[in-house]
Protein backbone atom coordinates (compact mmCIF):
# COMPACT_ATOMS: atom_id res chain seq x y z
CA UNK A 1 0.00 0.00 0.00
CA UNK A 2 1.13 3.44 -1.23
CA UNK A 3 -0.18 6.76 -0.06
CA UNK A 4 2.06 9.71 -2.00
CA UNK A 5 2.29 13.58 -1.79
CA UNK A 6 4.56 16.04 -2.62
CA UNK A 7 7.60 17.67 -0.28
CA UNK A 8 10.13 19.25 -1.52
CA UNK A 9 12.06 19.07 2.19
CA UNK A 10 14.92 16.14 2.20
CA UNK A 11 17.14 14.84 5.09
CA UNK A 12 19.32 12.02 5.75
CA UNK A 13 18.01 8.33 5.78
CA UNK A 14 17.11 6.86 9.46
CA UNK A 15 15.54 3.19 10.49
CA UNK A 16 13.75 3.45 13.31
CA UNK A 17 11.86 0.87 15.57
CA UNK A 18 8.21 1.29 17.31
CA UNK A 19 6.13 -0.31 19.75
CA UNK A 20 3.36 0.43 21.93
CA UNK A 21 0.94 -0.65 25.06
CA UNK A 22 3.56 -3.15 26.50
CA UNK A 23 1.19 -2.72 29.74
CA UNK A 24 3.84 -4.68 31.55
CA UNK A 25 1.77 -6.55 34.95
CA UNK A 26 4.23 -7.97 37.08
CA UNK A 27 1.71 -9.61 39.41
CA UNK A 28 -1.28 -9.50 36.45
CA UNK A 29 -2.35 -13.04 34.68
CA UNK A 30 -2.95 -13.27 31.36
CA UNK A 31 -6.60 -12.42 29.83
CA UNK A 32 -6.90 -10.75 26.09
CA UNK A 33 -3.97 -7.75 28.17
CA UNK A 34 -1.05 -10.21 28.93
CA UNK A 35 -0.20 -10.23 32.74
CA UNK A 36 2.21 -12.43 33.75
CA UNK A 37 3.86 -12.90 29.66
CA UNK A 38 4.00 -9.29 29.39
CA UNK A 39 7.66 -8.89 30.49
CA UNK A 40 8.55 -11.76 28.04
CA UNK A 41 6.75 -9.79 25.43
CA UNK A 42 8.77 -6.58 26.17
CA UNK A 43 11.99 -7.98 26.50
CA UNK A 44 11.30 -10.27 23.31
CA UNK A 45 10.45 -7.10 21.33
CA UNK A 46 13.68 -5.16 22.88
CA UNK A 47 15.86 -8.11 21.34
CA UNK A 48 14.73 -8.20 18.10
CA UNK A 49 15.20 -4.52 18.16
CA UNK A 50 18.78 -4.93 19.09
CA UNK A 51 19.59 -7.29 16.09
CA UNK A 52 18.18 -4.34 13.42
CA UNK A 53 21.17 -1.40 13.91
CA UNK A 54 18.33 1.17 14.59
CA UNK A 55 18.70 4.95 14.79
CA UNK A 56 16.21 4.81 17.77
CA UNK A 57 13.10 3.87 18.98
CA UNK A 58 9.48 4.91 19.30
CA UNK A 59 7.45 4.04 22.42
CA UNK A 60 4.13 5.36 22.50
CA UNK A 61 2.44 4.94 25.71
CA UNK A 62 0.97 2.82 28.39
CA UNK A 63 4.64 1.12 29.30
CA UNK A 64 2.32 -0.22 32.58
CA UNK A 65 -0.51 -1.35 33.31
CA UNK A 66 -0.93 0.19 36.41
CA UNK A 67 2.03 2.75 37.91
CA UNK A 68 2.95 0.43 40.80
CA UNK A 69 7.00 0.56 41.62
CA UNK A 70 7.52 -2.74 40.24
CA UNK A 71 6.31 -2.65 37.02
CA UNK A 72 7.71 0.68 36.76
CA UNK A 73 11.08 -0.61 37.68
CA UNK A 74 10.41 -3.71 35.24
CA UNK A 75 9.64 -1.67 32.24
CA UNK A 76 12.72 0.70 32.76
CA UNK A 77 14.95 -2.41 33.20
CA UNK A 78 13.90 -3.78 30.17
CA UNK A 79 14.24 -0.99 27.95
CA UNK A 80 17.13 0.15 29.57
CA UNK A 81 18.39 -2.80 27.25
CA UNK A 82 17.77 -1.27 24.05
CA UNK A 83 20.97 -0.35 22.07
CA UNK A 84 19.42 2.39 20.03
CA UNK A 85 18.17 5.60 21.83
CA UNK A 86 14.40 5.07 22.94
CA UNK A 87 11.81 8.21 23.43
CA UNK A 88 9.16 7.55 25.28
CA UNK A 89 5.76 9.41 25.91
CA UNK A 90 2.90 8.49 28.68
CA UNK A 91 -0.27 6.59 28.10
CA UNK A 92 -3.50 6.89 30.33
CA UNK A 93 -2.27 3.65 32.37
CA UNK A 94 0.86 5.06 33.03
CA UNK A 95 -0.38 7.41 35.48
CA UNK A 96 -3.20 5.25 36.80
CA UNK A 97 -2.53 3.07 40.14
CA UNK A 98 -5.68 1.01 38.70
CA UNK A 99 -5.97 -0.82 36.20
CA UNK A 100 -8.87 0.95 34.81
CA UNK A 101 -6.14 3.39 33.02
CA UNK A 102 -8.41 6.31 33.88
CA UNK A 103 -9.99 6.93 37.55
CA UNK A 104 -8.49 8.97 40.34
CA UNK A 105 -5.63 10.65 37.68
CA UNK A 106 -6.21 13.59 39.96
CA UNK A 107 -4.91 12.30 42.75
CA UNK A 108 -1.92 10.62 41.32
CA UNK A 109 0.30 13.12 41.05
CA UNK A 110 3.30 11.59 42.24
CA UNK A 111 3.03 8.73 40.00
CA UNK A 112 3.24 11.31 36.58
CA UNK A 113 6.51 12.46 38.33
CA UNK A 114 7.83 9.19 38.84
CA UNK A 115 7.05 8.54 35.71
CA UNK A 116 8.18 11.08 33.61
CA UNK A 117 11.72 11.02 36.46
CA UNK A 118 11.91 7.61 35.55
CA UNK A 119 12.28 8.37 31.58
CA UNK A 120 14.11 11.55 32.10
CA UNK A 121 16.71 11.79 28.65
CA UNK A 122 14.34 9.77 26.86
CA UNK A 123 12.24 12.12 25.70
CA UNK A 124 11.72 14.17 28.97
CA UNK A 125 14.09 16.95 30.33
CA UNK A 126 14.93 18.02 33.98
CA UNK A 127 11.86 20.40 33.56
CA UNK A 128 9.71 18.22 34.52
CA UNK A 129 7.03 19.23 31.82
CA UNK A 130 5.00 16.18 30.45
CA UNK A 131 5.85 16.88 26.77
CA UNK A 132 9.11 17.31 24.45
CA UNK A 133 10.74 17.69 21.17
CA UNK A 134 14.47 16.30 20.04
CA UNK A 135 16.41 16.62 17.56
CA UNK A 136 17.30 12.94 16.27
CA UNK A 137 19.10 13.54 13.56
CA UNK A 138 19.90 16.40 10.02
CA UNK A 139 16.36 18.23 9.39
CA UNK A 140 14.86 15.80 12.04
CA UNK A 141 12.78 15.80 14.87
CA UNK A 142 10.90 14.05 17.11
CA UNK A 143 7.22 15.69 19.10
CA UNK A 144 6.54 13.64 21.93
CA UNK A 145 2.62 14.77 23.54
CA UNK A 146 0.89 14.31 26.65
CA UNK A 147 -2.69 13.89 26.50
CA UNK A 148 -3.21 12.42 29.63
CA UNK A 149 -5.10 15.14 31.18
CA UNK A 150 -4.96 14.70 34.87
CA UNK A 151 -8.89 15.00 36.54
CA UNK A 152 -10.84 14.23 33.39
CA UNK A 153 -14.01 12.29 33.40
CA UNK A 154 -13.85 10.75 30.35
CA UNK A 155 -12.26 6.91 31.37
CA UNK A 156 -9.78 6.41 28.82
CA UNK A 157 -9.84 9.58 26.92
CA UNK A 158 -7.28 12.52 26.56
CA UNK A 159 -7.15 15.98 26.38
CA UNK A 160 -4.35 18.78 24.99
CA UNK A 161 -4.70 21.59 27.31
CA UNK A 162 -4.24 25.19 25.69
CA UNK A 163 -0.48 25.43 26.97
CA UNK A 164 0.50 22.59 25.14
CA UNK A 165 -1.66 23.13 21.84
CA UNK A 166 0.44 26.58 22.26
CA UNK A 167 3.81 25.04 23.16
CA UNK A 168 3.36 22.87 19.86
CA UNK A 169 2.44 25.47 17.64
CA UNK A 170 5.51 27.26 18.63
CA UNK A 171 7.40 24.45 18.26
CA UNK A 172 6.23 23.93 14.54
CA UNK A 173 6.57 27.51 13.28
CA UNK A 174 9.93 27.78 15.18
CA UNK A 175 11.85 24.55 12.85
CA UNK A 176 10.71 25.66 9.44
CA UNK A 177 13.46 24.23 8.49
CA UNK A 178 12.92 20.79 9.76
CA UNK A 179 10.27 17.73 9.22
CA UNK A 180 9.02 16.54 12.32
CA UNK A 181 7.75 13.22 13.67
CA UNK A 182 4.54 13.51 16.32
CA UNK A 183 3.88 10.88 18.89
CA UNK A 184 1.23 10.76 21.34
CA UNK A 185 -0.60 8.13 23.01
CA UNK A 186 -4.47 9.11 21.95
CA UNK A 187 -5.24 8.92 18.51
CA UNK A 188 -5.95 11.82 16.42
CA UNK A 189 -8.32 10.77 13.74
CA UNK A 190 -11.17 8.12 14.34
CA UNK A 191 -10.03 4.14 13.37
CA UNK A 192 -13.23 1.63 11.65
CA UNK A 193 -16.52 2.70 13.41
CA UNK A 194 -15.02 4.42 16.77
CA UNK A 195 -16.93 7.74 16.11
CA UNK A 196 -20.29 5.52 16.59
CA UNK A 197 -19.90 4.30 19.93
CA UNK A 198 -18.55 5.71 23.67
CA UNK A 199 -16.01 3.30 23.83
CA UNK A 200 -14.44 3.98 20.69
CA UNK A 201 -14.23 7.73 21.31
CA UNK A 202 -12.24 7.18 23.83
CA UNK A 203 -9.53 6.14 22.13
CA UNK A 204 -8.65 9.52 20.54
CA UNK A 205 -8.33 13.03 22.43
CA UNK A 206 -11.21 15.07 23.08
CA UNK A 207 -9.79 18.12 21.11
CA UNK A 208 -8.14 15.88 18.15
CA UNK A 209 -9.55 18.48 15.17
CA UNK A 210 -8.12 21.71 17.06
CA UNK A 211 -4.62 19.21 16.99
CA UNK A 212 -5.34 18.13 13.34
CA UNK A 213 -5.64 22.35 12.60
CA UNK A 214 -2.18 23.12 14.11
CA UNK A 215 -0.32 20.07 12.14
CA UNK A 216 -2.61 21.10 8.86
CA UNK A 217 -1.28 25.19 9.41
CA UNK A 218 2.61 23.84 9.13
CA UNK A 219 1.49 20.67 6.91
CA UNK A 220 4.86 21.54 5.33
CA UNK A 221 6.93 20.36 8.16
CA UNK A 222 5.12 17.65 9.85
CA UNK A 223 5.66 14.43 8.20
CA UNK A 224 3.84 11.79 10.33
CA UNK A 225 1.86 11.39 13.58
CA UNK A 226 2.20 8.05 15.53
CA UNK A 227 -0.13 6.59 18.22
CA UNK A 228 -1.26 3.56 19.82
CA UNK A 229 -4.02 3.04 22.85
CA UNK A 230 -6.25 1.34 20.46
CA UNK A 231 -4.76 -2.19 20.00
CA UNK A 232 -5.51 -2.96 17.00
CA UNK A 233 -3.52 -4.23 13.58
CA UNK A 234 -1.34 -1.36 12.46
CA UNK A 235 -3.43 1.57 10.73
CA UNK A 236 -2.13 4.31 8.14
CA UNK A 237 -4.35 7.34 6.79
CA UNK A 238 -3.95 10.45 5.14
CA UNK A 239 -6.27 13.55 6.38
CA UNK A 240 -5.63 17.18 5.00
CA UNK A 241 -2.41 15.96 3.52
CA UNK A 242 -1.05 14.73 7.37
CA UNK A 243 -0.14 11.25 7.59
CA UNK A 244 -1.77 9.34 10.72
CA UNK A 245 -0.23 5.84 12.04
CA UNK A 246 -1.78 3.80 15.02
CA UNK A 247 0.80 1.50 16.25
CA UNK A 248 -0.28 -2.22 17.45
CA UNK A 249 0.03 -3.07 20.92
CA UNK A 250 3.10 -5.71 22.05
CA UNK A 251 1.22 -6.84 24.63
CA UNK A 252 -2.61 -8.22 23.22
CA UNK A 253 -3.46 -9.48 19.72
CA UNK A 254 -2.32 -9.64 17.27
CA UNK A 255 1.05 -8.62 19.31
CA UNK A 256 3.42 -6.66 16.81
CA UNK A 257 6.22 -4.42 16.70
CA UNK A 258 6.96 -2.15 13.82
CA UNK A 259 9.92 -0.73 12.13
CA UNK A 260 10.08 1.84 9.95
CA UNK A 261 12.43 3.40 6.80
CA UNK A 262 12.28 6.88 6.03
CA UNK A 263 14.17 9.09 3.56
CA UNK A 264 13.76 12.09 1.39
CA UNK A 265 10.90 10.83 -1.02
CA UNK A 266 9.06 8.14 1.26
CA UNK A 267 8.53 7.01 4.55
CA UNK A 268 8.17 2.72 4.59
CA UNK A 269 6.95 0.73 7.52
CA UNK A 270 6.49 -3.12 8.33
CA UNK A 271 4.96 -4.68 11.37
CA UNK A 272 6.24 -8.00 12.57
CA UNK A 273 4.56 -10.06 15.04
CA UNK A 274 6.62 -10.17 18.55
CA UNK A 275 9.08 -13.08 18.46
CA UNK A 276 7.44 -15.37 21.58
CA UNK A 277 6.96 -19.00 21.45
CA UNK A 278 3.58 -19.54 18.93
CA UNK A 279 1.52 -20.75 22.02
CA UNK A 280 1.37 -17.20 23.67
CA UNK A 281 0.41 -16.21 20.03
CA UNK A 282 -2.26 -18.51 20.29
CA UNK A 283 -3.54 -17.50 23.68
CA UNK A 284 -3.76 -13.90 23.12
CA UNK A 285 -5.96 -14.93 19.90
CA UNK A 286 -7.91 -16.93 22.41
CA UNK A 287 -8.09 -14.11 24.98
CA UNK A 288 -9.22 -11.84 22.62
CA UNK A 289 -11.94 -13.55 21.03
CA UNK A 290 -13.62 -14.78 24.55
CA UNK A 291 -13.46 -11.26 26.21
CA UNK A 292 -16.68 -10.52 27.29
CA UNK A 293 -16.56 -6.96 25.34
CA UNK A 294 -16.03 -8.33 22.19
CA UNK A 295 -20.03 -9.59 22.25
CA UNK A 296 -20.99 -6.03 21.96
CA UNK A 297 -18.71 -4.92 18.99
CA UNK A 298 -21.44 -4.16 16.75
CA UNK A 299 -22.78 -7.81 16.20
CA UNK A 300 -20.09 -8.50 14.05
CA UNK A 301 -18.91 -12.24 13.36
CA UNK A 302 -16.14 -13.76 14.44
CA UNK A 303 -14.07 -13.66 11.27
CA UNK A 304 -15.03 -10.08 10.90
CA UNK A 305 -13.66 -9.02 14.22
CA UNK A 306 -10.53 -10.99 13.63
CA UNK A 307 -10.19 -8.86 10.13
CA UNK A 308 -10.66 -5.64 11.82
CA UNK A 309 -8.10 -6.23 14.76
CA UNK A 310 -5.41 -8.03 12.77
CA UNK A 311 -5.94 -5.35 9.63
CA UNK A 312 -3.35 -7.64 7.44
CA UNK A 313 -3.40 -5.68 4.50
CA UNK A 314 -1.68 -2.53 6.21
CA UNK A 315 1.25 -5.08 7.65
CA UNK A 316 3.64 -3.18 5.03
CA UNK A 317 3.06 0.00 3.33
CA UNK A 318 4.69 3.16 3.13
CA UNK A 319 4.00 7.23 2.96
CA UNK A 320 5.19 9.05 -0.29
CA UNK A 321 6.77 12.61 0.25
Amino acid sequence: MAIGRSKKRGFQSVRFGALSDSHINVQGVDNWLMGESSSDCLSATVCALNALGLDFVLISGDLLHQNVPENLVQAKNILDTLTPPYFVVAGNHDYSTTSRGRQHLSSNTDCITNFIQTFQGHGYDTSGRRYWAAQVGERLRLIGLDGCLCGQSVEYGGYLPEGQLDWLNDQLAGHRDDLHVIMVHHNLVYWGNDHLSKRGRWFSLDNSSEVRQILEAHNANVYVVISGHRHIGLRARRLNDIDYLTLPSINSYPMRYTIFDLNRNELKWKTIPVPIEPQLHRKAKSNLINADWIESLNKMDLDQILRFYENNIQTTGRFVL
